[in-house]
């Protein structure tokens, strides 16, 4: 790496000396080269190492048309301006990020982007949408988690955060121009309580059961009782096709659970019994097609929701049937791990917010250590003959 002040002879006379190259670095303004080739070209580079470290060559001249002077002139122009800052490209304002990045991406793989979408348009973007992202602070987001406190229920409140949360860390990890921090990262989510206890009884459902019957939607009864009886979510009964149904095999598959994982679902003797009653089999795709659509119902709250007011049970649920289901199969004596493989759930904690035992296994367990300790203290005394 030869190094040594430049001069108008020594370009002129400079050779390879047999090498493919060799290059002549100038000590007048260091970063500037002369890079003579075996075929006797002779170009001018500029050298330097970045922020990152590396070095990079670029080519600025051939030293046939410029001369030693003006490619000195050129290349401390090219070195000095990297040393000054690019000016900083303004960041986006949220709504530009959510519409142009955000919204795009979580469509192309989230099945439930539309209550993103909705949170978004309803809560977010009205508060911050016109603010650049480099501009909302904590302290804003603070003020707004507890604006949306005084009106929601606190598992609302935190989907809005999470959702923002999300779209900050998006915008750090896809380098947008502006985004360096994360202003949610110190904002608490609140705290809730979502465990439901509400679970039918064995009366209580047979007594649902029949308030559905003759209703004007066909299908209700026959959605309500596979809802009880495989303890699946109501769009994946509504959407249930029959070429997803095995008879001879009782199984049922759901190719797009909430997981995004296809699993198969038994299919006990009494749900073979409703699904060879059903009469749609002969003429449409689903189990419980829309007679004047031929599709899925998009909803059957008005059918259901007469039907719950006429059995007396006005606050259940159709989520309801999905917890009672847990319910009957761990008051029966089953584990949780056969809970949650019925339910579909990928971890045990999501299981164990449904299993609810009642009070008499309760209180039957209870008396089983009673017995035991009972019948293992020293003090009892033998029975008289």
């Amino acid at each position: 790496m030869p190094r040594c002040k430049l001069t108008p002879r020594i370009v002129s006379t400079a050779s390879a000396d047999g090498k493919s190259k060799v290059d002549l670095f100038d000590t007048e303004v260091p970063g500037l080269l002369l890079k003579v080739l075996a075929s006797g070209r002779k170009r001018y580079y500029t050298r330097q190492r970045g922020d990152d470290g590396k070095t990079r060559e670029r080519k600025l001249a051939d030293a046939r048309v410029v001369s030693l002077n003006q490619a000195r002139d050129l290349a401390r122009q090219r070195l000095a301006s990297a040393f000054v800052p690019a000016p900083c490209e303004p960041a986006p304002t949220l709504q530009a990020f959510t519409t142009d990045q955000l919204l795009p991406y979580l469509r192309s793989y989230k099945r439930s982007v539309r209550t993103d979408e909705i949170l978004l348009r309803r809560h977010i973007l009205p508060r911050f949408g016109d603010q650049r992202m480099d501009q909302i602070d904590r302290y804003d987001i603070q003020r707004w988690v507890q604006d949306l406190a005084a009106t929601y229920r606190p598992a609302t409140v935190n989907r809005n955060l999470i959702i923002l949360r999300y779209a900050y860390n998006l915008a750090r990890r896809w380098e947008v121009a502006g985004v360096t921090d994360n202003p949610t990262s110190q904002i608490a989510q609140l705290k809730t309580d979502n465990k439901i206890e509400r679970f039918l009884s064995a009366e209580e459902l047979q007594r649902l059961l029949a308030a559905l019957e003759g209703k004007q939607n066909p299908h209700l009864a026959g959605i309500v009782s596979m809802l009880a009886l495989t303890g699946a979510r109501c769009s994946e009964v509504l959407h249930a096709r029959w070429a997803d149904i095995d008879l001879l095999r009782g199984a049922w598959r759901i190719p797009q659970p909430k997981a995004t994982e296809r699993r198969y679902v038994p299919l006990s003797s009494a749900m073979i019994e409703l699904l060879q009653s059903l009469e749609s089999c002969q003429h449409s795709a689903y189990l419980f097609p829309n007679p004047r659509t031929g599709r899925p119902f998009t909803s059957i709250y008005n059918g259901w929701n007469r039907a719950r007011h006429e059995a007396g049970l006005p606050e259940v649920r159709l989520h309801d049937l999905r917890h009672s289901f847990a319910s009957f199969l761990v008051n029966s004596g089953h584990s949780l791990y056969e809970v949650q493989k019925l339910l579909g759930h990928t971890k045990i904690k999501t299981t164990e917010r449904y299993a609810h035992l009642s009070n008499e296994r309760l209180l039957e367990a209870s008396n089983d250590v009673g017995r035991l300790i009972s019948s293992a203290s020293p003090n009892q005394q033998e029975p008289r003959p």
